[in-house]
C-alpha cells in the first residue's frame, strides 16, 4: 500500500511542476518503473521543471516519505509521435534513450545533463553556464560513451555539504622507484664515440665532454629543434659487451633507452678496445636485445662519427657494406659535417613512431585516484552464533569513511548496500532481526 501511496505522489508532483509551465505543449510517459519521461518543446522549461521537482520532493523526503527519492537526466534531440499497427500512439527518437541512459548516471538528488543539452543551455546565457560542472564520460550498459555534467545550484554550492565522510584508512606499502628518462631519441653506443659532442652539437645541452671513456657517467637530455619541430634527445653513457649483466653499470644505463621512441647506435672509427668499428655494431645491438625484446625492436639509426678523421671513410665504406639494406650515415659531431642528414632521418623515423598513449592499469591501492564505486565482490562468514563477519576492501573501505552521527550518510551508506546486493545476501545466509553485522571495525545490528 505504501508503495502505491508513494507513486501516486510521485505522479502527482510531476504533474504539480508541469502545470507551472502554462498551456505548452508537452507530453509525460508513466514507463512503469517508477520513473516518468516527459517531453517539453523548450529547453529552459526543462531545467526550470528539474529544479522544482528536486525541490518539492526533497521536502516530502523529510516528512513522511524518506524512500522517496529522485534523480533527474535531461537531454536534447528531436523524437516524433507514431501510432502503431493498433492506433496506439508512441513516441519514438534515439533521444528518448539517451535520457533514461543519462539519469542512470545521476546519484540521488542530482540533476545530470547530456552534451547536446548543454551546449545549447549554455549559450543563452553565462548564469547557465555557470550552473554545471563537467562530471566526464560514463559508459552505460551498451559500453557507450557519453559526456555528463551535473547541475550545481549556486546556493547549494555555498552552503555546508550534507555529508561529510571520515579520513580513509592509512597503508604502509614499501615502493621500489626506478628513473627512467623520458627522450624521443637516444644515442647508445660504445665508450668515447662522440655521444656527449653530438647532443651539445644539436641541443642546447652541455655535458662533459673529454677525451677518455666513461666521461659521462649519468644520462643526459637536450632539447632539438631542428625545421620548426622540437624534440628530445638523450646521451645514454657508453655501453659495453655484457651491459645487459650489469658490467659497466649498463643495465642502469639501458632501462633509460627503454622509454625512447628511436635509437641512435653512433659508432667510432677506432672501435673500443679490442673490438672494431663494424663488431662494435653487433655488440650492443646484442646488448639491446638481452635487456628487453622490447627494445630490440625499436627502430634505430646507424651513424659513424668523427667523420673527420682519416680512416673513418675506409670504416665508413665497410659498414655499408656489411648492412646494405641499412642507411649508415656519416657524421662529425666536431665539424658538423653529416648531422643535418642525420637530424633529417631522426625526424622522419619519430613521425612514423608516434609515442604511445599510456593507460595505466588498475592499481590494488586506494588512493585518492580511486573511486568510491563499491565492487559487488563481498564475502559473509557467520563467525558466531547470531555474529555475521562480512569482508571486502571496497565495503570496508566505505564503511571506515563514512560518518554515522549523520543520517544522510546512514541512508547512503544503506544505499550503497543494497545496490551491491549485500542485504539480500545477508538474508540468503540466514541473518534474523537483532544478528549483528560487522563490516570492518564497524558493528551494525540487523533490522528489516
Amino acid at each position: 500500500n505504501k508503495q502505491i501511496k508513494i507513486k501516486k505522489l510521485f505522479n502527482q508532483l510531476v504533474s504539480d511542476c508541469l502545470a507551472k509551465l502554462g498551456d505548452d505543449e508537452r507530453i509525460i510517459l508513466d514507463t512503469g518503473d517508477g520513473a516518468a519521461i516527459g517531453f517539453l518543446q523548450h529547453p529552459e522549461d526543462a531545467l526550470q521543471v528539474a529544479r522544482e521537482f528536486r525541490e518539492v520532493v526533497t521536502g516530502h523526503q523529510h516528512k513522511d516519505y524518506p524512500e522517496l527519492e529522485v534523480r533527474t537526466g535531461i537531454h536534447l534531440g528531436p523524437v516524433s509521435i507514431v501510432k502503431d499497427m493498433n492506433g496506439q500512439s508512441n513516441m519514438v527518437g534515439d533521444g528518448i534513450n539517451d535520457a533514461q541512459r543519462i539519469m542512470s548516471f545521476a546519484g540521488i538528488d542530482q540533476i545530470y545533463i547530456s552534451r547536446p543539452y548543454y551546449d545549447f543551455i549554455s549559450r543563452l546565457s553565462e548564469e547557465y553556464a555557470d550552473l554545471f560542472q563537467y562530471r566526464g564520460q560514463q559508459q552505460d550498459k551498451h559500453g557507450r560513451e557519453h559526456a555528463v555534467y551535473e547541475l550545481v545550484d549556486l546556493a547549494a554550492a555555498e552552503s555546508a555539504p550534507r555529508i561529510a565522510e571520515k579520513g580513509e584508512p592509512g597503508e604502509d606499502v614499501v615502493l621500489l622507484l626506478e628513473l627512467k628518462l623520458i627522450a624521443d631519441v637516444g644515442l647508445a653506443g660504445f665508450p668515447n664515440a662522440g655521444k656527449s659532442t653530438l647532443l651539445a652539437r644539436v641541443s642546447n645541452a652541455r655535458p662533459k665532454i673529454a677525451d677518455y671513456p666513461f666521461t659521462t657517467l649519468s644520462p643526459n637530455l637536450g632539447q632539438v629543434r631542428h625545421k620548426e619541430q622540437n624534440f628530445v634527445l638523450a646521451d645514454i653513457p657508453g655501453l659495453i659487451e655484457g651491459a645487459h649483466e650489469g658490467k659497466g653499470l649498463g643495465d642502469e644505463f639501458l632501462r633509460h633507452v627503454e622509454r625512447t621512441r628511436v635509437i641512435v647506435l653512433l659508432v667510432d672509427p677506432a672501435g673500443y678496445k679490442e673490438t672494431d668499428a663494424v663488431a662494435g655494431v653487433r655488440v650492443i645491438e646484442a646488448e639491446l636485445k638481452g635487456y628487453s625484446r622490447t627494445l630490440a625492436k625499436k627502430p634505430r639509426l646507424l651513424a659513424l662519427n668523427k667523420t673527420d678523421l682519416p680512416e673513418a671513410e675506409a670504416v665508413l665504406k665497410r659498414l655499408r657494406k656489411r648492412y646494405p639494406k641499412r642507411k649508415v650515415f656519416g657524421v662529425s659531431a666536431a665539424t658538423g659535417e653529416g648531422v643535418t642528414a642525420l637530424l633529417d632521418a631522426m625526424l622522419r623515423t619519430l613521425a612514423a613512431n608516434p609515442r604511445p598513449v599510456h593507460v595505466p592499469a588498475p592499481g590494488n591501492g586506494s588512493g585518492a585516484a580511486q573511486s568510491l564505486r563499491v565492487e559487488r565482490g563481498f564475502l559473509i562468514e557467520q563467525s558466531s552464533p547470531g555474529v555475521f563477519a562480512v569482508s571486502g576492501r571496497q565495503l570496508e573501505r566505505l564503511s571506515a569513511m563514512s560518518n554515522f552521527s549523520q543520517p544522510e550518510a546512514v541512508s547512503r551508506f544503506q544505499n550503497i548496500l543494497k545496490k551491491v546486493g549485500l542485504d539480500r545476501a545477508l538474508r540468503r545466509a540466514g541473518v534474523k532481526p537483532g544478528d549483528t553485522i560487522r563490516i570492518g571495525g564497524t558493528e551494525f545490528e540487523w533490522e528489516d
